[in-house]
C-alpha cells in the first residue's frame, strides 16, 4: 500500500526506511546552512520534496523507493556515476512557442470513425469503394486505430467493461464524454483520496488505465501526429453516394438521411508531410468538428513539444562542450571517451530524463523512429517503435511495390509485431559490437565515419556501438499434449489442460538490434525499456 502525505502543492510519498533516514538528515543539514548560503535557500524554495538520482554525464537515473535496490545501484554505479539529490522534474504539461505563446497539453480523444481510404491512401480497394468502421484513439503524439469489435470506449464507472452488460442497462452518454479518473484541483490534490469510497474510485482508476493500455496493444495501425501537416474537413461533394449510403445505413439505420446535411457533412482528412492523406467520416457534423479541432490542437502541441525537446538537447550538449573544452566527437561518444569524474560537474538533461519513468503515468511511455534488424548480417529497416507498459510495439513505416520494390507513400504505419518485455533483456553501447558488422573495416579500412546532419538541425558523429541497443528474448516454447501424468508416470490433475507449453532444452534466444540516430536517443530508449523490464519481470 502506498501512503501519501499532502503538501502545499501535490503529495509526498512515504519513503523506504533507509532513504527516508538519508533524506531527513540532508534536510536538517540544509536548514542549518540555508541562512549562510543563499544558493541553498533558493534551491530549497523550488520544491518541498527532493529526491536521489545517479548522473551519467548528461543522463539521469532516478532511484526507486527501495533501499535494497538503492544499495545495489550505488555499489555498481559509483565509479562511473555521480549520486545527487535533485528537485524532482516531471513531464511538462505545457510548452512555450518561439513567439512566446503558452500552449497547454490537450486532452486525448477517442471514438468510432469510418475510414474511407485504405492503408495505401486509396479510395478504391479490390475494385470497390473502401469503407470500414474502426475505433480511433490518441495517446501522446500517436493516433492509433484498430478493429471495431475489440474496442472498449470510456464510460461512467467503466460500465462498458462489464461482461454481463445488456442493452437494457447500457448507460446513456452524451456525444462528448470526458473521462479523467485522477482529476485534481488547483493545488494538485485528488478529491477522492480522503473519501469513504476510496476503494471504488481506486478500482475504477486502475480499470481505466488498463483499458487504455489494452487499446494501444490492440491497434492495427498508427499515425505519428508530428508528421501531420493539416487536419481539415472535406465537403460532402467529394464523397461518393455509395459511401454516403453506407454511412447513413450503418450509423443511423436509415437510408433516407442521405440528404441531411448535419449528418452527411461529416468528413475530414488528415494530410501528412509525405503527401498522403487519411480520410475519415464521423457520425455527425458536430462530432467531425470536435475531431478536427482536437486533433489540430494535438498536432500543434506535440510538434512544438518535439522542438522544445530538441532545443534542450542542443543546449545541454553545447554547455558540456564549453565547460570541458571537448569536441563534438567526444560528446557523441561520451560513454567510451570520457571518464566517470566528468559526471561530477557535467550538466544533465533533467527535462528529458524525468522522475516519471519510475511510474506509469500514461499508456504510452515513449515512441520514435529507429532502424531495426533481426540478424547480424541482415540490413537495417526503418521502423516506428511504441513503448507501452510491459510491451514494445513495432510498426512498418511504408510499403514497397511487389513488382519494382519502390517505396510507396502510406498515410499510416501498419502493425508489424508486439514484443512482451517481461522475459527480455536489453543492453547497449560497446556490448552491441558482437551484433554489428563494421562495414568500414570491410570496404574502407582505416576510414572514420563522417558526422551526420539531420533536417531538424541535429548533428552527431557517434560510432555505431554508441547508438545501437539489442533486445534479447527467448524462443517460443514447444506445444505438447497433456497426458494427465507426470514424468514418473504418476497420475496428475483430474482435468489436465489439453495443451501445455514446455521450454526447449539447450535452445538459445533471439536478438533484435535497433539503431537510433544519436547516443542521447539510444540512452533514453535503453533506460525506458530497462525500467519496463524491471517492473514486469518481477511480477
Amino acid at each position: 500500500m502506498l501512503n501519501l502525505y499532502p503538501l502545499q502543492k501535490g503529495y509526498r510519498v512515504q519513503y523506504d526506511e533507509l532513504l527516508d533516514f538519508l533524506l531527513t538528515n540532508i534536510r536538517e543539514r540544509f536548514n542549518q546552512l540555508r541562512q549562510k548560503h543563499t544558493e541553498i535557500a533558493e534551491w530549497m524554495s523550488r520544491g518541498e520534496d527532493p529526491w536521489f538520482c545517479f548522473k551519467f554525464f548528461d543522463r539521469l537515473e532516478w532511484v526507486p523507493n527501495d533501499s535494497r535496490t538503492f544499495l545495489v545501484q550505488n555499489h555498481i554505479q559509483r565509479i562511473n556515476a555521480q549520486l545527487e539529490i535533485r528537485q524532482k522534474t516531471r513531464t511538462a504539461m505545457s510548452i512555450t512557442t518561439p513567439e512566446g505563446k503558452t500552449v497547454a497539453r490537450p486532452h486525448a480523444i477517442e471514438g468510432f470513425l469510418s475510414r474511407i481510404t485504405n492503408t495505401s491512401g486509396e479510395k478504391i480497394s479490390n475494385l470497390r469503394a473502401f469503407f470500414k468502421i474502426q475505433y480511433f484513439h490518441t495517446a501522446k503524439n500517436v493516433l492509433f486505430f484498430g478493429k471495431l469489435f475489440s474496442a472498449v470506449p470510456p464510460s461512467p464507472k467503466n460500465a462498458l467493461m462489464d461482461t454481463e452488460l445488456t442493452r437494457e442497462n447500457m448507460p446513456r452518454m452524451p456525444e462528448v464524454f470526458l473521462r479523467n479518473p485522477f482529476e485534481v484541483d488547483e493545488d494538485g490534490h485528488i478529491h477522492w483520496l480522503a473519501s469513504e469510497k476510496f476503494d471504488e474510485y481506486d478500482r475504477e482508476a486502475a480499470e481505466e488505465f488498463s483499458r487504455r493500455v489494452q487499446q494501444v496493444l490492440k491497434a492495427d495501425a498508427a499515425v505519428d501526429l508530428c508528421s501531420v501537416r493539416e487536419v481539415s474537413p472535406i465537403r460532402p461533394e467529394e464523397i461518393s453516394n455509395q459511401i454516403l449510403f453506407l454511412q447513413s445505413f450503418l450509423w443511423h439505420a436509415s437510408t433516407t438521411l442521405i440528404k441531411d446535411e448535419n449528418l452527411m457533412d461529416c468528413g475530414f482528412q488528415i494530410l501528412l508531410l509525405n503527401g498522403s492523406s487519411l480520410k475519415l467520416l464521423a457520425p455527425s457534423r458536430f462530432i467531425r468538428d470536435q475531431w478536427v479541432a482536437r486533433l489540430g490542437k494535438l498536432v500543434e502541441y506535440w510538434r512544438g513539444r518535439r522542438t522544445c525537446t530538441l532545443l534542450s538537447q542542443l543546449e545541454v550538449r553545447r554547455s558540456n562542450m564549453e565547460k570541458f573544452g571537448i569536441q563534438e566527437h567526444v560528446d557523441s561518444n561520451a560513454t567510451s571517451e570520457l571518464q566517470g569524474f566528468f559526471s561530477q560537474s557535467s550538466l544533465a538533461n533533467d527535462a528529458l530524463f524525468t522522475i516519471g519513468t519510475l511510474s506509469m503515468p500514461t499508456s504510452l511511455v515513449h515512441s520514435g523512429y529507429v532502424y531495426h534488424k533481426f540478424r547480424k548480417h541482415s540490413d537495417f529497416s526503418q521502423r516506428f517503435l511504441v513503448l507501452s507498459p510491459g510491451y514494445l510495439l513495432i510498426f512498418n513505416l511504408f510499403k514497397r511495390s511487389k513488382v519494382t520494390g519502390v517505396w510507396k507513400r502510406t498515410p499510416c504505419y501498419e502493425h508489424y509485431m508486439t514484443l512482451p518485455l517481461s522475459s527480455c533483456y536489453v543492453y547497449g553501447g560497446e556490448l552491441t559490437l558482437q551484433d554489428l558488422v563494421d562495414k568500414n573495416d570491410i570496404h574502407g579500412p582505416g576510414q572514420d565515419q563522417l558526422a551526420r546532419f539531420y533536417p531538424d538541425g541535429w548533428k552527431s558523429s557517434e560510432e555505431d556501438t554508441e547508438r545501437c541497443f539489442t533486445i534479447w528474448y527467448g524462443k517460443k516454447r514447444k506445444l505438447r499434449y497433456a497426458t494427465g501424468k507426470d514424468a514418473l508416470g504418476n497420475k496428475g490433475k483430474k482435468n489436465p489442460r489439453f495443451l501445455t507449453m514446455v521450454r526447449k532444452s539447450g535452445m538459445t534466444g533471439k536478438k533484435m538490434v535497433f539503431m537510433c540516430r544519436s547516443r542521447q536517443e539510444r540512452e533514453l530508449w535503453v533506460h525506458s525499456i530497462a525500467t519496463e523490464i524491471d517492473r514486469f519481470s518481477a511480477k
